[in-house]
C-alpha cells in the first residue's frame, strides 16, 4: 500500500510539471456533475480563502495542471480546507478512526515526532500494523495535505521533491468528520473518520504496538466503524480556512469550473 501511495504522490506531481493540457480543462468543460447548491457556497468561500493567501499557494497552477491525466483523476480530487499548520495542530497525538472499506474499522496515531504507527482492517479480516514517516505538507489542490513515507522500503531518507504533495484533508468542525481520498476507478472517493484523544478498548485486541498514550475509553468495543462511532469523542470545533464537506466534497473540477483562472 505505502509503494502505491509513493508512486501516486509521484505521478500527481509530474502532471503540473507540464504546460497547460489541452482537454479536460474545468473551465472549458460543461457544469461538473453532482455539483450542488452547497459546492456553489463552498467554492466562494474558497476562493476568498484562495486570493487572502495568495494566488500561488492553493496547490498546482491549474493552467499547467495535466487535467486529462488519467481522464477524471485530478477534475475529481477534492480541495483541501485546512492549512498545514491547522492540520497538524488537529492530528498531532491524536487516534484518527476511519473506514478504509474493509470489513472493519482502521485507526492511525499521530505521534508528535512525526511518525504514523497505522492499525489498519485487512479485507480478510485481519489487522496489519506498520509505521512511516508522516510529512503534512502541500496538496494538489486546496491547502494541505499528508504524505508517508518509509526510508527502509524506499530506500531514501526522506520523499524526493517530486513526492511532496500530500493527499488532501476535508474537516467539518461542527460533527468532527474528516476525510481523505481514496483511489478509485472513477477518480476520488471519500474515506472519512475522525480524530479522537481517546484509546478505544478494543484497539488492543487487534493492535498490539499501538501507543497508548491517553485514557482508555472502555465503552468504544466492536468490529465495525459505526460500532466505534457510538461511543466516541470525536474533536469538533477545529479551525479550517473555508467549509466544505468531507463525505461529498467540493473538487477541483467543480472549483475551477467556477473561477476560472486568469
Amino acid at each position: 500500500m505505502l509503494k502505491k501511495q509513493i508512486a501516486l504522490a509521484v505521478a500527481l506531481t509530474l502532471t503540473a510539471a507540464g504546460a497547460a493540457s489541452a482537454q479536460n480543462e474545468p473551465w472549458e468543460e460543461p457544469r461538473p456533475s453532482g455539483m450542488t447548491d452547497a459546492h456553489t457556497a463552498y467554492a466562494e468561500e474558497a476562493h476568498e480563502a484562495h486570493l487572502a493567501a495568495g494566488l500561488d499557494k492553493f496547490g498546482f497552477d491549474p493552467l499547467k495542471a495535466e487535467w486529462d491525466y488519467q481522464v477524471n483523476r485530478l477534475p475529481t480530487m477534492p480541495v483541501s480546507n485546512m492549512s498545514v499548520a491547522k492540520l497538524n495542530s488537529l492530528m498531532n497525538g491524536r487516534y484518527f478512526i476511519y473506514d478504509n472499506q474493509n470489513p472493519g474499522w482502521s485507526v492511525m496515531y499521530f505521534a508528535p515526532n512525526g511518525e504514523t504507527h497505522f492499525c489498519a482492517n485487512a479485507p480478510d479480516g485481519s489487522y496489519n500494523e506498520w509505521k512511516a514517516d508522516r510529512y503534512v505538507t502541500s496538496t494538489p489542490f486546496g491547502f494541505a495535505g499528508m504524505l508517508h513515507w518509509d526510508p527502509k522500503r524506499a530506500e531514501t531518507e526522506k520523499p524526493p521533491v517530486l513526492a511532496t504533495k500530500g493527499y488532501p484533508f476535508v474537516a467539518d468542525p461542527n460533527t468532527g468528520i474528516v476525510s481523505s481520498p481514496r483511489r478509485v476507478s472513477y477518480g476520488w472517493q471519500a474515506q472519512t473518520g475522525w480524530f479522537q484523544d481517546d484509546y478505544a478498548t478494543v484497539f488492543a485486541e487487534h493492535c498490539r504496538d499501538l501507543p497508548r498514550v491517553s485514557k482508555i475509553n472502555y465503552k468504544q468495543e466492536g468490529a465495525t466503524v459505526e460500532d466505534l462511532a457510538k461511543f466516541a469523542n470525536p474533536v469538533k470545533g477545529f479551525k479550517v480556512d473555508f467549509r466544505n464537506d468531507p463525505n461529498n466534497p467540493l473538487t477541483a473540477g467543480m472549483y475551477y469550473h467556477l473561477y476560472p483562472p486568469q
